[in-house]
């Protein structure tokens, strides 16, 4: 004979499976998060989004400007730094472009930092980068109108520090 304890622990856990169902169906990349590809891409269309908004044309994706920017990426989330110069060498984005091989007459470089270490939509994510860009007074904003036609963006993720996301331009 099950006792009266018995039944409300049971009702207990199938409340708790129940409401932790609901949050993963509105969740759903906690299960199954985005990679770092889908949040640059992401990104990009927004930015491109916020082209088509100031009558701009849309930036085309290349893929050498993406390598570069996710070296970056990578090299920010393994050191634990957050800046344009690397701090060995002072190399900027340039130095970087030069070596893969690539030479632009104008170009530029935006950076985002996103201290959230746990699962994140890319959409979110996206939005919240853009979004920062956008309303920054340091130039980020005119980076992103500015009349290039090529970008790539990298995205790392560091389990302590969160998101780095590096925006090239050319």
């Amino acid at each position: 004979m099950v006792g009266p304890f018995a039944w409300a622990a049971i009702a207990a856990v199938v409340a708790i499976l129940g409401v932790y169902a609901v949050y993963l169906y509105q969740n759903p990349y906690v299960l199954n998060p985005p990679t770092t590809d889908q949040i640059a891409l992401a990104i990009h269309e927004r930015v491109n989004e916020e082209r088509e908004k100031a009558g701009r044309p849309v930036l085309v994706w290349d893929p050498t400007l993406a390598t570069v920017a996710q070296g970056w990426s990578d090299e920010m989330a393994t050191r634990n730094i957050f800046q344009h110069h690397d701090p060995n060498t002072q190399w900027a984005h340039e130095h970087r472009y030069a070596k893969a091989g690539y030479y632009c007459e104008a170009s530029a470089e935006n950076l985002f930092w996103h201290g959230e270490t746990g699962p994140i939509s890319s959409e979110r994510l996206a939005k919240e980068v853009v979004q920062g860009w956008m309303e920054s007074t340091e130039g980020h904003k005119e980076n992103i109108l500015f009349p290039f036609a090529r970008e790539g963006i990298g995205v790392a993720f560091n389990d302590e520090r969160g998101y780095y996301v590096t925006q090239n331009f050319c």
